[in-house]
């Protein structure tokens, strides 16, 4: 395997198969999903630093392929999944048009998945996983919940995507026979406190999961799990609790336009602001001003 070699979106995006591109969202610095039409014929990739899951999409697909686990051919039926270890090169020969999503996750979030309470985990290695496809529903509904919350442009929808991928990874890792044991417990009052912290600007700063781990010594996926037994939620549903409760204070105690609390507490837009607030408080943004006033 050769690392250094770059991400996977970035060369999609500045290959040959970057005129198919249908779609592309970025998941924190760490994952990348992307969408594609894409006709038939040579569809390898160079080698990339990325853990890379690909979904086959309708109307399925037939190929010859090799993914690092040795080639073989198959009619690849839609909804199944081929998955490709960071630092090999593919060799994809494609007879049919297809539709695919990717998701790419870089070696370090797909290690601290992993590595979970193992310390042999020192390289993203799936065994049998990497020759063939592959189907399982628990991994199909969480990567289409991925693309779905990777798709929004709610600002704690990041941390929430990273989890999800956290989970998609430990799950993948499963099903290549890889059980690693689970730590228990909360985090500590110190804890505590450093990550309120780091939680509490609202202004749409960037936070990923490995930051805030890092903040208190633990692995993501750890943090994750400490984290909603000391405080009842994980991280991304304190951040839109938090946001919710100073958006009803702006509202109620200020006469800034709806559209600049939105921007002010990192929504992409004044309808997304809209929709998270009616989710939490079952009515707009607008009618809560009214009502208060």
């Amino acid at each position: 395997m050769t690392m250094g070699a770059g991400r996977f979106g970035d060369h999609y995006l500045n290959g040959h198969l970057a005129p198919y591109l249908h779609a592309h969202h970025l998941v924190g610095t760490a994952s990348q999903l992307l969408e594609a039409n894409q006709p038939a014929g040579d569809m390898s990739d160079p080698a990339s630093d990325d853990l890379v899951i690909v979904k086959g999409l309708s109307p399925g697909i037939h190929h010859r392929s090799d993914f690092g686990g040795g080639r073989f051919e198959e009619r690849s039926p839609a909804g199944v999944f081929f998955f490709i270890p960071p630092g090999v090169a593919t060799s994809i020969a494609v007879y049919n048009p297809h539709r695919i999503r990717t998701l790419s996750i870089d070696t370090a979030t797909a290690l601290a998945a992993i590595a979970e309470g193992s310390a042999a985990a020192d390289v993203v290695d799936f065994g049998h996983l990497h020759k063939g496809s592959h189907s399982d529903d628990v991994a199909s509904a969480l990567f289409d919940t991925i693309w779905h919350v990777g798709c929004a442009d709610e600002p704690s929808d990041t941390l929430l995507a990273q989890s999800l991928i956290m989970l998609f990874v430990r799950r993948v890792s499963a099903l290549a026979g890889r059980k690693p044991t689970l730590r228990r417990g909360g985090l500590s009052p110190w804890q505590i406190r450093l990550v309120r912290e780091a939680l509490e600007p609202l202004d749409g700063e960037p936070l990923t999961l490995a930051s805030l781990a890092d903040l208190v010594g633990l692995s993501p996926f750890h943090f994750c799990r400490a984290f909603k037994t000391s405080l009842g939620v994980p991280p991304h549903r304190y951040q839109q609790l938090a946001r919710v409760e100073r958006a009803r204070a702006l509202l109620q105690d200020t006469d800034i336009s709806v559209t600049e609390i939105a921007f002010q507490l990192g929504y992409g837009s004044s309808q997304a602001f809209a929709r998270a607030f009616r989710r939490e408080v079952g009515t707009s943004p607008r009618e809560y001003r009214l009502a208060r006033r």
